[in-house]
């Protein structure tokens, strides 16, 4: 489930025979909460992927991959998809022939990530800027007010959109990966422990709130986190004041 502004985006999954899903996107409005469905897809394998659309969204952006269109949701007058029986005329194609997938979006940007690139671009899909990497590794890209935070193996590297520069690199500890970057802190999480580094010196601490499965967000007011905790599960406000590491003396 993805939150931009008024407006929230999921994805629902359903098995099918020989190993096949289907798999559709609904959104609705913090106004008028009645779902709509928009898009769906399957039966195939291909759909079975877990974030098969890749809905990411800040502030009132809210965009998608529609197979390698990227799209984006409440801000035009197009089918969502023209294939299905959904007729919901709320969708604008923002590009086609988009290599890789939506992975962040922050403000008025969009970063889009394949192993070997991240595209930076702006809410038009407009370029802004492309980062080629060799070794072809990158396995998250998250964008941070003018920075692009890239986890590559065993490594989190900081670049300024704006000019290109890599201006930070840290160590990835074993075991964790990169889930969030917000107001200059990177979120790692390594199973049931969250880990948060902030970008300008590298300090951090780590949070281990409970059993198994663990997901986090990072917002202006605070840490999210879930966990599960007896037979159910517990979500948790961490305030900013107490989430931020505290800073290096010097």
């Amino acid at each position: 489930m993805t939150l931009a502004g008024s407006r929230v985006a999921w994805t629902y999954h359903r098995s099918e025979s020989e190993g096949e899903c289907s798999v559709g996107l609904e959104t609705t409005t913090l106004v008028n909460p009645q779902p709509i469905g928009i898009h769906a897809a399957g039966p195939n394998k291909a759909s079975c992927a877990p974030d098969y659309y890749h809905v990411r969204g800040d502030g009132d952006l809210l965009v998608f991959n529609d197979e390698t269109r990227l799209k984006r949701i409440g801000a035009g007058r197009m089918a969502c998809n023209p294939n299905s029986s959904s007729r919901a005329k709320i969708c604008a194609t923002l590009r086609r022939n988009v290599a890789g997938s939506v992975d962040s979006v922050s403000g008025t940007s969009i970063a889009v990530r394949r192993p070997g690139a991240v595209t930076v671009f702006d809410e038009g899909a407009q370029l802004v800027r492309q980062f080629p990497f060799s070794p072809a590794d990158v396995r998250a890209a998250r964008l941070d007010n003018g920075r692009l935070v890239v986890w590559r193996f065993g490594v989190l590297e900081v670049y300024d959109v704006a000019t290109g520069t890599r201006v930070r690199s840290y160590p990835v500890p074993t075991g964790f990966r990169l889930v969030d970057a917000d107001g200059g802190v990177a979120v790692l999480l390594g199973g049931v422990t969250i880990n948060l580094l902030r970008l300008d010196d590298g300090a951090s601490r780590t949070i281990t709130p409970g059993g198994a499965p663990v997901l986090a967000d990072l917002e202006p007011p605070g840490l999210y986190y879930s966990y599960a905790v007896g037979g159910g599960g517990r979500v948790t406000l961490l305030p900013r004041s107490e989430a931020e590491p505290a800073r290096r003396a010097g």
